[in-house]
């Protein structure tokens, strides 16, 4: 098709335009067609719902407090961050880990 008025750069950057704007247009048509199945529920989970996933995957506690003692300082703060590292340590070993890495100057 012909547009005598229009220059070349100007059609394709219309064609390029209509493109997008019909990409929008089928994603909100199927996004209101195909509605999601499952709902995410972010939630906190208490001390039971944690005890029970570690008795439901049969994780020994006190095995899994000894094996800290070889993982890496980078790995300790990154599941302290996450807030793994006082379900498999115990809270008084999260108070004594901080207190030597402040006392160690965080090696």
């Amino acid at each position: 098709m012909q547009f005598p008025n229009l220059d070349n750069k100007l059609i394709s950057a219309y064609s390029l335009l209509f493109g997008i704007g019909g990409c929008v247009l089928s994603a909100v048509v199927c996004a209101n067609l195909f509605k999601p199945k499952r709902s995410l529920n972010e939630e906190e989970f208490s001390a039971e719902d944690r005890d029970r996933v570690l008795q439901e995957l049969q994780i020994d506690p006190a095995k899994e407090k000894d094996e800290l003692k070889y993982v890496d300082k980078k790995v300790l703060q990154e599941m302290k961050d996450l807030k793994l590292y006082e379900l498999f340590a115990g809270q008084s070993a999260t108070n004594e880990a901080s207190n030597q890495i402040v006392e160690g100057g965080g090696k």
